[in-house]
């Protein structure tokens, strides 16, 4: 078995201020350089943004609002590019867009991280898993899906540092990057780390929390390696 780090992102969500995610606003606020920021980024205003840099890819995106007379809700996602890569600064780099932005109406932030375990070729995603999860104590398994093709996967939740952290493992078949035509076989890990944000007033409690950033990779990363 393989073990990768696949994705790693960050979600803000709340009422983006009224600003423009524009080039000029990256580099003026010395976020990213004009070198980092590539051709097929493109700019707008609040919900339109598509930055993509050396290192990281930026998004905003709207949410209506069901509630009339309230704002719709923005997504800022942060992604890494190479999750693997271990001195990425992806939280401070949202840090400096939220303290640029002025960004403050913050209802929710999620950081996340997807562990791949990629089977070698004479495992099965059927041995593995229930080697695994299997349990006879659990009768809904034991008695119901202890058969040749049954999957098996597990969803976990549990208090972290003030997080929420859910952790969901499913059986995945994915296409190999270097040759589209070979199938790999394994199992996804998604870390949430969810945090329900009280402070509304200014957006010091949602730059703790990212400064503590290494925290939850690291309790993602201990996790994870049980199963190397």
């Amino acid at each position: 078995m393989n073990t990768t780090l696949k994705i790693k992102n960050i979600v803000w969500t709340g009422i983006l201020p009224n600003i423009e995610f524009d080039r000029y606003f990256f580099v003026k606020n010395n976020i990213f350089n004009e070198s980092e920021i590539l051709p097929n980024s493109q700019f707008g205003r609040i919900g339109t943004t598509q930055l993509f840099t050396t290192k990281y890819y930026l998004s905003s995106n709207i949410i209506a609002n069901p509630t009339p007379g309230v704002p719709p809700i923005n997504h800022l996602v942060l992604n890494s590019i190479d999750p693997s890569i271990k001195d990425d600064l992806i939280n401070e780099k949202m840090i400096s867009i939220i303290k640029s932005g002025e960004i403050i109406e913050c209802t929710g932030l999620g950081i996340n991280f997807n562990w791949f375990i990629t089977l070698d070729f004479e495992e099965t995603s059927h041995e593995i898993g229930k080697s695994f999860f299997y349990s006879n104590e659990i009768k809904l398994i034991s008695r119901f899906f202890n058969t040749e093709d049954a999957e098996y996967g597990i969803y976990v939740s549990k208090d972290f540092k003030n997080s929420r952290l859910k952790l969901d493992v499913k059986p995945i078949i994915y296409q190999a990057i270097a040759d589209p035509s070979v199938k790999n076989r394994g199992f996804n890990f998604a870390f949430n780390f969810h945090f329900d944000i009280v402070n509304k007033n200014d957006y010091s409690e949602v730059i703790e929390i990212l400064k503590k950033y290494n925290d939850f990779k690291e309790e993602s990363e201990l996790i994870i390696s049980i199963y190397k």
